[in-house]
């Protein structure tokens, strides 16, 4: 069982400002704290402590050991607590909080949305903005400070950039009702060489993979049509204009009916990424946002 913490946030304050000013005289004056004061805090929070944090000379006060890690482990705890009042004074007086989030196609219309209505229904003085792009627009955005993050393929990397896990992404195949492959347990993607596909526009993520895939296996793409969103795709789909790849996430938007078989190949399986900028100060809403999509 864990005990108490036996120090409180005036002690951390004494013990930063002891490690910054050398001399209990001049820490007491920067806080400010009469001299007898601090001493007696710095006295009593070591018997607690069971450990002397400071060596006293006519030079100053220099830390122990012991002393070096607490002053390590306070400064660490300043900062949160500092932290912690900036982002609750945002809430109280900010009203209105805007977070501004891109997606990929793959991400906007699987999976994120939903999780996105969970995290508004705990955060009512958020409102959100959601982009749908390309996975290069996306990391754009952020890299340009007009999103706090985005979602982005695996694929792409940028060094200024940090990436966290989001979701692991299966390309299935969306057929039409009664088609010749609708009792396959798989397909390969060499099989699509003679199909009539639908798929999303040039530029896209999802396009530009598949393109990119098809140039390293050598398989013609025989585009019917192009569409903008997995429900219109679908839609083509169900007319029989032809097959569509899409995420598996994607099948509550399809017409009911749509057999959806997954691809046979390894690098069908794809990971979604959760993209901020390294140098970036998050506000608290989207740190908390940042940390609940990570968590999944």
């Amino acid at each position: 069982m864990s005990r108490l913490p036996r120090f409180d946030l005036p002690d951390l304050r004494l013990v930063a400002a002891l490690a910054r000013e050398g001399s209990l005289g001049k820490a007491a004056a920067s806080l400010p704290l009469a001299l007898s004061a601090a001493s007696s805090r710095l006295r009593l929070l070591e018997q607690r402590l069971g450990l002397a944090l400071f060596r006293r000379g006519a030079q100053g006060m220099a830390p122990t050991p012991a002393g070096r890690l607490f002053i390590e482990h306070a400064l660490r705890l300043q900062r949160g607590a500092e932290e912690a009042q900036q982002a609750m004074d945002l809430l109280a007086h900010a009203g209105r909080i805007a977070l501004r989030v891109h997606a990929n196609v793959t991400g906007a219309g699987s999976v994120l949305p939903d999780l996105l209505g969970r995290f508004l229904a705990d955060w009512p003085m958020v409102d959100l903005e959601l982009h749908e792009g390309s996975s290069q627009e996306a990391m754009d955005a952020v890299l340009q400070g007009r999103a706090e993050l985005a979602v982005i393929d695996g694929h792409y990397a940028h060094a200024a950039l940090s990436l966290l896990p989001f979701r692991r992404d299966r390309l299935v195949l969306a057929l039409p009702p009664g088609h010749e492959w609708a009792g396959r347990e798989s397909v390969a993607f060499a099989e699509l060489a003679e199909a009539a596909l639908v798929l999303p526009p040039a530029g896209s993520s999802l396009r530009h993979f598949l393109e990119r895939m098809a140039a390293i296996l050598q398989v013609p793409l025989r585009v019917r049509a192009e569409a903008m969103g997995f429900g219109t795709l679908g839609r083509l789909v169900a007319a029989g204009v032809g097959v569509c790849i899409l995420p598996e996430g994607a099948e509550p938007q399809l017409p009911p009916g749509t057999t959806l078989r997954p691809l046979a190949d390894a690098w069908a399986v794809r990971e979604l990424m959760l993209a901020v900028r390294q140098d970036a100060v998050l506000s608290a809403p989207a740190a908390q946002l940042l940390r609940f999509l990570a968590a999944g």
